[in-house]
C-alpha cells in the first residue's frame, strides 16, 4: 500500500474538471457563475477515481475521444446540469425561456460538447468560499475534497490538456 498525506494548506491552487458544456451553460446563461466541486492537488492517491481531478479528466477524455454514446459520464453530466438547471431557475438567475433554452442545448448536445476542462483555481482568491465536502459525502472519507457554489470566471484559468 502506498499511502501519502498531502497537506492542503502547503498547496497554492485548486483543481475541477467540468465540461466544455457546463462552462458554456455557466458563461452564456448564468453570469459567468461556476458551482465546482474540487481538490486541492491534481492527482492525490488518497482521492478515488470520482474526486480525483486526473482521474475524471482522464476517463472523461476517453470516452469523447472513443465517441462512447452511452457513456455513464457523459449521462451523469448531462443530468448534473438539468439539476443546475432547475436550481438557477427556481433561484431567479435565469428565466423560464433562458430554461427552456439551456434544456434543448443539454438534450441536444454532441459528444464533443461534453470534452473536459481543467480549472485551476487560486486558492488565496477563494479561501471565504470554499466549503469542506462533509465527510460522510466524500468519495472516501480521508480524501480532499472541496465544493465552491459561487466560483467567478474571473476567479479561475482553464486549460484544455488534450
Amino acid at each position: 500500500m502506498n499511502l501519502h498525506y498531502h497537506n492542503s494548506k502547503t498547496n497554492c491552487f485548486l483543481y475541477s474538471v467540468n465540461t466544455y458544456l457546463a462552462h458554456y451553460i455557466n458563461e452564456k446563461f448564468y453570469k459567468g457563475i461556476h458551482y465546482v466541486w474540487c481538490a486541492p492537488e491534481f492527482y492525490n492517491d488518497n482521492n478515488p477515481p470520482s474526486s480525483n481531478p486526473k482521474e475524471i479528466y482522464n476517463s472523461l477524455y476517453e470516452e469523447i475521444k472513443k465517441c462512447d454514446k452511452h457513456s455513464a459520464k457523459i449521462e451523469q453530466n448531462r443530468l448534473g446540469l438539468l439539476k443546475g438547471v432547475e436550481a438557477m431557475f427556481k433561484s431567479g438567475v435565469i428565466t423560464k425561456l433562458d430554461r427552456d433554452d439551456i434544456y434543448i442545448i443539454i438534450e441536444n448536445a454532441e459528444i464533443k460538447h461534453f470534452t473536459p476542462l481543467l480549472y485551476i483555481i487560486d486558492q488565496n482568491r477563494v479561501k471565504r468560499k470554499m466549503n469542506a465536502v462533509p465527510r460522510k459525502e466524500r468519495a472516501n472519507v480521508i480524501s480532499d475534497e472541496f465544493i465552491i457554489k459561487d466560483l467567478y470566471t474571473n476567479e479561475f484559468d482553464v486549460i484544455q490538456i488534450w
